[in-house]
C-alpha cells in the first residue's frame, strides 16, 4: 500500500504511475525506471534492511550520476567506483547465483557513458516508445510501407506550423490573493519537451540550479513570463553516503516561504518530483526529458 499511496505525487511525465508489487513480473520497463531513478529510494530506505539500504544507493546514486545531460568526468568515476562496489558486493546481499550478465554488465556502463554521453542519450526507451506512434499510422494490412510514407510526410509538412519556441500558458484562473498586480493567472506553462502545473504533483519546479519553489501560476510581469512561486527555506540531504544527495539532485525540505515571489521562466532549470515522507517532503529532481510510454 505504501508504493501504490505514492501515485498521487508522481508527475504527469511519467504515465505508468506505482501499482503493486504483486503484479511484479507484470511491469513494464518504464515501472522499472521510475523505480530505479525515484520512487525506490523511499521503498529501500523504510523497508529495505539498513545494510541492503546502503548497497542499493550505491546503484541509484550512480546510475543517477550518469544520466545528468551535464556529465563530468569526474562524475563517470564516482559512478565507476560505485557500481564496482555494488557488484562486488552483490553475491553476499543476493546470493552468487543471483550475479547475472545483467548484474555483470552495469560494471560496463561508465566505459559506454565516457563514449557517447550520458545514459539517455543512448537508451533504448524513446525506440520503443515510439512505436506505439508507428502503429497507429498502419490503418490496413496492405501497402504498409506506402502508409508510413504518406503519414510521415504529412506530419513534416505541418511541423513548421506546431513547433513553438517560447513557453506557452494555459487554463487560466482568479488568484485568491493578488500578486504583482495581477488578479489572473495560468495554472500550466508549456515548455518544448515538458508541462509545469500548479498542483500537487507537476507543482515544483528548479530556480537557477540552486533551490525549489512551490508554483502558484504562471504570469506576465513588466513584460516578462514568469512563475509565481513560493521558496523551500530548508535544502537539506536526504542522505550523506556514498554521496552528498543533493549531487544526485536529491532534497529533503519541511518549510515554505510564507511569501511568494516572481522569477522569470527562463530562470526554471528543473522540475521535482514532490514525494511526502515522514512529516516532511523529499524533491527528486527528473532527469528524463519524455518519460511517457
Amino acid at each position: 500500500m505504501f508504493y501504490i499511496g505514492l501515485a498521487p505525487f508522481v508527475p504527469t511525465d511519467f504515465n505508468r504511475k506505482p501499482r503493486s508489487f504483486d503484479d511484479l513480473c507484470h511491469w513494464k520497463a518504464t515501472e522499472f525506471r521510475l523505480f530505479g531513478f525515484y520512487t525506490g529510494l523511499l521503498v529501500a530506505h523504510d523497508f529495505f534492511p539498513d545494510e541492503y539500504y546502503k548497497h542499493f544507493l550505491l546503484y541509484f546514486c550512480a546510475i543517477r550520476l550518469m544520466s545528468t545531460s551535464d556529465i563530468t568526468p569526474e562524475d563517470i568515476s564516482l559512478a565507476r567506483d560505485f557500481l564496482n562496489s555494488f557488484v562486488q558486493e552483490y553475491a553476499d546481499f543476493y546470493e552468487r547465483r543471483s550475479v547475472t550478465y545483467n548484474v555483470h554488465a552495469l560494471l560496463h556502463l561508465p566505459e559506454i557513458v565516457e563514449v557517447y554521453g550520458s545514459l539517455d542519450t543512448f537508451s533504448a526507451y524513446r525506440f520503443e516508445n515510439f512505436l506505439q506512434h508507428i502503429k497507429r499510422k498502419i490503418t490496413k494490412k496492405h501497402q504498409i510501407l506506402p502508409q508510413l510514407y504518406n503519414r510521415m510526410e504529412e506530419e513534416f509538412a505541418i511541423m513548421p506550423l506546431k513547433t513553438c519556441g517560447n513557453p506557452s500558458y494555459s487554463d487560466q484562473f482568479r488568484l485568491t490573493t493578488p500578486y504583482f498586480g495581477a488578479n489572473f493567472a495560468y495554472r500550466t506553462c508549456i515548455f518544448s519537451t515538458y508541462e509545469i502545473t500548479a498542483n500537487e504533483r507537476d507543482g515544483c519546479c528548479e530556480i537557477d540550479n540552486n533551490f525549489a519553489i512551490s508554483i502558484v501560476g504562471f504570469c506576465d510581469y513588466d513584460g516578462v513570463k514568469g512563475v509565481i512561486g513560493r521558496r523551500y527555506q530548508d535544502h537539506n540531504p536526504f542522505f550523506l553516503s556514498p554521496v552528498n544527495s543533493t549531487t544526485v539532485g536529491i532534497y529533503k525540505v519541511t518549510t515554505l516561504a510564507d511569501d511568494a515571489d516572481f522569477y522569470a521562466i527562463s530562470r526554471i532549470t528543473g522540475k521535482f518530483m514532490r514525494l511526502p515522507h515522514q512529516n516532511t517532503i523529499v524533491l527528486i529532481k527528473l532527469l528524463h526529458e519524455n518519460m511517457t510510454e
